[in-house]
Formats: structure tokens, sequence, C-alpha cells
């Protein structure tokens, strides 16, 4: 492992794994039994753990003498990841393959794409002759594309993640069950307000959290009205619609005014950062569109300072017409991505993707998901079983960041029992969610505008959302805000949304 010497305000560690046969002898490990033509490829990604994966880890022996692969990653940690990444793009400087973090549309990425620096990759995806890569999910390629085309393999996660999160042990002691929809969760703000869910004796809790970096829950709230995400596409119009033309957004603010009126939520929003904090304090008790991936850090966080308490969570909140309905993800996170000036020719294009579509064997995805049977899970009775220590010894030390360098991370090829009930309920909750999902249009198509004045334009909606929501202007002068933000773009947004809505196939 080297710290190499990148820009100074970017030192970044860089593990250069030089996989070939030489190198296997002189790690000491038994070295793949040559028995066929190996991958050949770099790449350059981000880790998230304290050091990359070493040279030595399970992770890298399995890409090296089961996968075949001479392979050598270039590792980044990812604060400085997407910034070292502008750099290499900008000096024509990129390996084989490359991640590219989030949604995959930084501007500069964007560009690179329209100067023609990666290749398209659509012919190989949903392809019977590419069994491993016709696994990818094909929502998530969808959501992937740029401007109509495949460029990047993307980095699976849920496609729902969000939920309502709230205290059980409350809700028992109220005699109140599980939210079902909006009126539910109302009721359970009313109760975990006024009804003295501690037991204290003083009215000194609260309903909902919320930090204040967090003002877009009041549009993935709207869903549970009946309503869309910030941007979505209205058939009857055949246009992108902003969030600000849908009734059932005003419902949502409402009901954050409301809330925050009559003290049902904390009051210190604005300042408040992280919204799980004043549940560790004892002093509210939901929280909307919370990641039920955190559920089980909350349960520990608040259990160590209120033993009684117990946390649960639900994705199954209905609409008004008694469907499911969420706020989706985008459903990756990040994507690998083909650049032409390291890859020459389509020949070579197919070499490197053949590494990808070994990583879509079962073997390959189970392994790089949950490790080594026997040493990380055992399979009982059909199921898949790993305790709390065997999925530690896993994510830290044996396949550290392994979900960073796959696409298949979210894939399971025999069902899970792992050791934590919290920890598995939220996995199958997530990954057998079947209700109506509702993404922005702004997460999957571009804008030049948003590009150019999208902080501009988009604060001029937040601030008006948070001075509403706090009672510190009314109605009509949120509206003259809105009228304010088409003036100063956002109608210009709408046509451009609409155009790329149109242009690009589903």
């Amino acid at each position: 492992m080297k710290v190499l010497k990148m820009k100074p305000a970017l030192a970044a560690v860089s593990l250069v794994l030089a996989l070939s046969l030489f190198s296997c002898g002189k790690s000491g490990t038994s070295a793949a039994k040559d028995d066929g033509p190996r991958h050949k490829l770099t790449m350059m990604a981000n880790f998230n753990q304290p050091e990359p994966p070493r040279d030595t880890s399970d992770l890298m022996q399995y890409l090296r003498n089961t996968l075949k692969a001479d392979i050598q990653i270039s590792w980044y940690p990812t604060p400085v990841y997407m910034d070292t990444l502008g750099m290499q793009i900008a000096a024509n400087d990129l390996p084989d393959t490359v991640v590219v973090r989030g949604n995959i549309r930084p501007a500069n990425v964007v560009s690179a794409v329209r100067d023609g620096m990666f290749w398209e990759v659509d012919k190989y995806l949903n392809n019977p002759a590419w069994p491993g890569l016709a696994k990818l999910s094909k929502d998530r390629l969808v959501n992937a594309r740029i401007e109509g085309k495949s460029y990047a393999l993307p980095i699976e996660r849920e496609l729902v993640q969000a939920g309502v999160l709230y205290r059980t042990d409350w809700l028992e002691k109220l005699g109140l069950a599980e939210p079902k929809n909006i009126e539910d969760i109302w009721n359970i703000m009313v109760a975990f307000s006024e009804r003295d869910p501690d037991g204290n004796g003083k009215r000194d809790t609260v309903g909902l959290s919320m930090k204040g970096t967090n003002w877009p829950k009041v549009t993935d709230t709207a869903v549970y009205f009946g309503g869309q995400m910030e941007w979505y596409w209205d058939e009857a119009t055949q246009t992108a619609k902003h969030e600000t033309e849908d009734p059932a957004f005003y419902k949502s603010l409402d009901l954050y005014r409301e809330a925050y009126a009559k003290n049902y939520m904390v009051q210190d929003v604005v300042e408040l950062r992280n919204e799980y904090l004043p549940l560790e304090q004892g002093r509210a008790g939901l929280v909307f569109f919370s990641d039920i991936n955190d559920v089980v850090d909350a349960q520990i966080r608040v259990s160590t300072i209120f033993p009684e308490a117990r946390i649960g969570f639900t994705q199954q909140i209905q609409g008004p017409d008694g469907s499911v309905v969420s706020r989706s993800h985008i459903g990756f996170n990040g994507g690998f991505v083909f650049p032409k000036t390291s890859i020459k020719t389509e020949a070579r294009l197919e070499e490197v993707l053949k590494f990808f579509d070994a990583l879509g064997s079962d073997d390959a995805i189970l392994t790089l998901r949950r490790g080594i049977k026997d040493k990380h899970y055992t399979v009982e009775n059909g199921y898949l079983v790993a305790t709390d220590a065997q999925i530690k010894a896993f994510r830290e030390t044996d396949f550290p960041d392994a979900s960073l360098i796959s696409p298949f991370g979210v894939t399971r090829i025999i069902p899970e029992r792992l050791s934590d009930p919290l920890t598995q309920a939220t996995f199958d909750s997530m990954a057998n969610y079947n209700g109506k999902r509702f993404l922005s249009i702004s997460d999957t198509y571009i804008s030049d505008t948003a590009v150019k004045l999208g902080n501009t334009l988009s604060n001029i909606i937040a601030d008006a959302r948070v001075k509403y929501v706090l009672g510190q202007i009314d109605l009509a002068a949120y509206q003259a805000e809105v009228a304010r933000w088409r003036a100063a773009g956002g109608d210009q947004l709408k046509a451009e949304y609409t155009a790329a809505y149109k242009a690009s196939p589903r």
C-alpha cells in the first residue's frame, strides 16, 4: 500500500494491487490455477473504512484467485474522492473504469459524456449473452441513464429506503397502533405531544423530530396526501410540473405549519443537525422519511439512556386511495463508467466488461455480499445465517467496502436470517416493498439551468418553505416567492425537464 502525493489539498491513499501470478507468489498466497484467460483492468474507487482493503484480505484474494482478476485499484478516501475524480477528468488521466459517486450526474461528468469521453454500454445490458450484467435491475438502469443512454453500471441500492420511525413503547403505553396513513401519523404526533408518553406528569415531549437540513421532507410527505415529488410528469398536460403546482403539496406544507404552531414538532428544527438527538433525549418519538437503515443505531442510542425504549418503523403508509406509497430512492449510489481515453476499442471494452459480468455470477454476488461460507455465514434449512460477529469481520476486516466495487450489492442469492431481528426486519422491509414509488424527475433528468442556477433557485423555494412552516409569512407571501422563483428560472426548469422527459426512452 502506498500513499500517493496528489494535489497538496488532496493527499489520497491509493492501493495499487498488481494481481498477477507473480504478486500472488510474493504475498504468500497460493496462485490460482491458470485454467483460462484472466481479467486485466485498472479501476479508481472510493473507500469508507479507515484504510482500503489490503492485498491479503479475503476480498482481494477472491478477486484474484476465484475471479482470475489481474486488477489494479487506486483507492481514495470518500471525502476527497469526487474532487480527485474531477481533477483526473480534467487531466484526461483515467483508468479503465471509474466509480462516479451519487447519482452519477455531476456537471463535469455530464460534460465529459457530451464530449464523448465515456463508452455507451446499452447493448450489453439485458442481453442474454452477458448473463451477469443481465441481472442488473431495469428500474435502476433507467434511473442511471444520462440523456437517454446508459454509460454506467449502477452500484445498486434499495429503491425504497425511507419510512416512518417511532417509539413503539410510547405507542403501546398510549394504546395506539402502528400508523397506516397520514391521519394516523397526525394523531400519533398529537398524542406524543399531549398525552405524556414518558409518564413524568409534564408536557415535555413532542411528536415529530426533524433537522434543519431536511425541509425537503415537506415534499416527501405530500405522497401521503396523494401527491408527487418535487418535479413530476403530468400526463394530462404532457409537461413536467413542480411541487408548487400540486394541491397535495400544500396539504403537506400546512401539516408542518400546524405541527410547529401547536408544538407537535421540535421547536429547534432550524438549528437541529441530528434529528435522532431528540429521540435520544426522550423529547420526541417520531421521525418522518427516516432512512430505515438508521433504525438499529437509533435503537442502540435511545436504549442506552432509556433502557425500556423500543424503536419501530414502517414503510407501509397508505395514500388516500388505500395503496401503499413512498418516496423512492434513485436505486443506486454511484456507478462504473468506462473512459475512452484508456479503453481505445470496443474489443477492449468487452474485455473489461467481462470482469463485471463475472461479478454478476451467483457465487460472486453472494461472496461480495456476505463473504465465505462457514467463515462469515452458515446455511441452515435453506437460509443464510450470520451472527453479529461474522458480519463485523466481513465488513471491517475481510471484505471491507466490497459493496463499493460491485454493482450487485442488494441482490440476494439465498434468503437471509441475521442474528439481530431489527436488522433483519429493515432488510426484509426494503427488499419486499411492493407499494407505489415516487421519484422526482430532477433525480434522473438533466436541466442545464439547474446545473447553472440550481442552488440560487432552490434557495428561493427552500427559504419560503421554512418561513411558511414557522409562521413567519402567510400563503400569499409564499406564493409571491414562488412567482419570483418562476421568473428567476423556474419556468425554464419546467421547459427543460419537459423536453428531457419527452426525449428519453422509458
